[in-house]
């Protein structure tokens, strides 16, 4: 009885510890089915609350995951809470909210408890679409959890979010921690807005020849230089690989060669993966002040297609001319140049940085984010700054950041090609969006995104043809300035003045242009028609040095500017020795041309120079003078080639410039060249040129019209020159390589035949020497006269 009830006691426990693993494994699985969460009382389950603000945000003492406005104008937060902290903290203070849905644990993630409910899955994405029609299909294709008539919530999937996208629509993660109200440190205000003529010059450098170069380099318009070597940005997709490692080194490098400091910041979400491009220009009095100008250097649509030229070439082009501009100059504070990647994917370069830069306690003065700013296709030259809704206690500083935007407007004469429009709308569909959720200052810069959104939004017809250029240009200045106010440029002003003359008659030098640089800042000036220049420059001492095109530049060290003084510094210039360019002109096909080569922008050959190549070698050669652009002007002597101009720096010391001129295949009329009788294609036929005049044998006179032909059919005729150096009676004549019989005719001259070795790819010299034929000679008859007489 003992034995038995010591085994009925045994098995009861092993039973009992049977059910209790049983019951400890089903725990476990439960928190590992995704979208479940373990089961508790339901006072206690975490849920999404739609809630609608009534006052300000810090009062409402529940984590919130988005600041956002309905369809209506409707001002409401999404808060995740537990039942029971929802009724304590709202309903008993009769604040309006609904439930709209349990949460959720992320597919894939970690299982745990909600806990403190401070952490979220990346399952959460929030969608815009300014389409009705995109708008129907994307919330067909998605779970959302709600729909305010404008923003919608889902819970989904890294590849709908993606589909979402394809429609035309912005995405963007929620963040995985509650949005904080307050930034990391004490926030510094923006200053009161003081007018500046410095920053005015800063405004007038910004070139509108440069912004289309960099916007056509960006969109595959034309190639740009990576690396050294000509790459052509078809894409620039955050998953297209090369493009976009491409797209982010060239603006590196843009930075690098400006003397910025630069680096990449790596970063990993969602499945994807990339890298943001970061420039650094460290203030001097408050190095520890940072502002931010930025861009997205990704774009969509998807393929191997994407120009992105306004979404967001644009906004890109904006951050390389201020650094541009800004490389020449120090500020108080500390300016940064960040270009993002994946934000076409839910913000997700932008957000791994603001996360970044709010984990290591950084102060972050403003943020000056730009998406968008070269569309403007009706109702005149509108614009928006977008901040947070004026309930949020971080909206005072964005309001601050878009105040200092229309002050520059009005201040810098830009009020007639600008209208700027601050929306206090809380849109986050951009890179501001994540500074806003760590608690920093920041405002969207983009065109009217309201009323005159791009017709070409996310497709392949985004191009650098279809933006407006006066528009996008004078953006381009105002957030030049803009940023230029926020970052304050350290400097008191002194002016700069003189005269540049010719050392030998004292003549004024008009175009010549004067050059000061300095740490503090870098700047030029053109002299009028009397040589003069002015040039106003924070007080310090600077390297100025004095050129104009024919003449060796003069340089000045320690020029002393004093603030609130004229500096007065003439240049004298001697006329530079000119110097030697030479180069051949060759066929594509690779034999050299006889070809006219003008070159022009000699100051003392207004004119233009002209020579010719030999027409074996194709060789040339020029001389000019140091300091001036010059234009290279190449044609063929021989019909059915294109002209070519090549252009020589003002900088350039260049000392040979080969130049390759194509054959016109419309025309299909260039040695070597035919079109098939019944083919439209021009082909090229394996052989090389000869070339040489045809004289009369007897007086050694050059023969214009003289034909002559080869043994496989083609011919020519022997035509004049306009090259002083050369006869007339020049021929020009393609040939099959190998030897051949040439026969040369003209009328009332006798027929010429020689063999010649003609070279392939190559140019060879074949002179004929035609004899007058026999019949042109007079025949004298011997007179006999027969004497009859006897």
């Amino acid at each position: 009885m003992r034995n038995s009830h010591i085994r009925n006691s045994l098995q009861g426990d092993i039973n009992l510890k049977r059910n209790l693993s049983l019951l400890l494994i089903i725990s476990l699985l439960w928190l590992y089915i995704p979208g479940v969460v373990m089961a508790r009382p339901v006072e206690d389950l975490p849920v999404w609350a739609q809630v609608e603000v009534t006052g300000s945000l810090a009062d409402l003492g529940l984590p919130v995951y988005a600041h956002l406005q309905d369809a209506a104008g409707q001002d409401y937060v999404l808060v995740l809470a537990t039942k029971a902290q929802l009724r304590v903290q709202l309903l008993e203070q009769g604040v309006p909210y609904q439930v709209i849905g349990v949460w959720k644990r992320g597919r894939g993630a970690a299982p745990r408890l909600p806990g403190s409910l401070a952490s979220l899955s990346s399952d959460y994405f929030l969608g815009l679409c300014r389409h009705a029609e995109a708008r129907t299909r994307a919330l067909e294709s998605v779970d959302v959890v709600y729909d305010d008539g404008w923003n919608f919530m889902v819970w989904g999937t890294p590849v709908q979010m993606e589909s979402v996208t394809a429609l035309g629509c912005e995405v963007a993660w929620l963040p995985e921690t509650p949005l904080i109200l307050a930034p990391p440190r004490a926030p510094v205000q923006v200053r009161e807005f003081t007018p500046s003529s410095l920053i005015g010059t800063m405004i007038e450098q910004v070139d509108a020849a440069t912004v289309y170069t960099y916007t056509g380099q960006l969109s595959g318009e034309w190639p740009a230089l990576v690396g050294g070597i000509p790459y052509t940005i078809t894409t620039r997709h955050t998953n297209s690989g090369e493009p976009l490692e491409k797209a982010t080194q060239f603006v590196y490098e843009h930075l690098e060669a400006l003397g910025i400091d630069a680096g990449f910041q790596t970063w990993a979400r969602s499945g994807y993966a990339n890298r943001n491009v970061v420039g650094v220009i460290t203030g001097t009095t408050y190095p520890d002040e940072i502002v931010l100008i930025t861009a997205h250097i990704d774009d969509l649509p998807l393929g191997t297609v994407a120009p992105g030229a306004d979404d967001n070439g644009s906004g890109v082009v904006a951050v390389m001319v201020a650094a541009d501009i800004f490389s020449h100059y120090e500020f108080e504070r500390t300016v940064r140049f960040v270009f993002f990647t994946g934000e076409e994917q839910g913000l997700l370069g932008s957000a791994a940085y603001a996360a970044g830069v709010a984990a290591a306690g950084e102060t972050i003065v403003a943020v000056y984010n730009m998406d968008m700013i070269a569309w403007d296709a009706v109702d005149g030259p509108t614009l928006r700054l977008h901040t947070r809704l004026s309930s949020d206690p971080g909206y005072a500083g964005d309001l601050a950041i878009a105040s200092t935007f229309t002050n520059v407007v009005n201040t810098y004469g830009m009020s007639d090609v600008l209208i700027p429009i601050i929306d206090a709308d809380a849109i986050w569909a951009s890179d501001h969006s994540p500074f806003w959720n760590k608690g920093y200052h920041a405002i969207l810069a983009i065109e009217d995104d309201n009323d005159d959104f791009n017709d070409y939004y996310h497709t392949v017809g985004d191009t650098l043809a279809e933006l407006n250029m006066a528009y996008y240009v004078n953006y381009v200045k105002a957030s030049v300035g803009t940023v230029a106010h926020l970052a304050s440029p350290w400097l008191e002003m002194g002016v700069l003045a003189g005269e540049v003359l010719d050392a030998v008659t004292s003549t004024p030098l008009a175009g010549a242009w004067v050059t000061v640089t300095q740490l503090l800042a870098s700047s030029s000036a053109t002299t009028g028609v009397e040589g003069k220049y002015r040039l106003k420059l924070p007080a310090g001492t600077y390297t100025v040095t004095a050129a104009a095109c024919g003449y060796l530049p003069v340089t000045a060290p320690d020029v002393k500017v004093t603030a609130g003084l004229t500096t007065m510094r003439a240049f004298t210039l001697s006329v530079a020795r000119p110097r030697g360019v030479t180069g051949t002109v060759k066929a594509a096909e690779g034999w050299p041309l006889y070809a006219r080569v003008v070159m022009t922008g000699d100051p003392f050959t207004p004119s233009g120079k002209e020579v010719w190549t030999d027409p074996v070698t194709g060789v040339y050669s020029l001389t000019f003078y140091g300091g001036c652009a010059y234009t290279l002007t190449v044609d063929a002597w021989t019909p059915g080639y294109g002209t070519t101009t090549y252009r020589v720096g003002a900088s350039d010391d260049t000392t040979q410039v080969d130049v390759v001129l194509k054959a016109n295949k419309t025309l299909c009329t260039a040695p070597g060249y035919h079109r098939a009788p019944s083919e439209d294609d021009c082909r090229l036929s394996a052989g090389g040129l000869i070339v040489g005049h045809i004289y009369d044998a007897s007086t050694g006179d050059p023969l214009i019209g003289a034909k002559i032909m080869n043994d496989s059919g083609e011919s020519t005729v022997s035509r004049p020159t306009a090259d002083p150096a050369l006869e007339d009676g020049f021929y020009t004549l393609f040939s099959p390589a190998s030897p051949h019989t040439f026969t040369g005719t003209l009328e009332n001259y006798s027929v010429v035949t020689v063999t010649a070795d003609v070279v392939q790819s190559d140019t060879m010299r074949l002179d004929l020497w035609l004899p007058v034929s026999p019949v042109m000679y007079p025949i004298f008859l011997p007179l006999i006269i027969q004497n009859t007489f006897s």
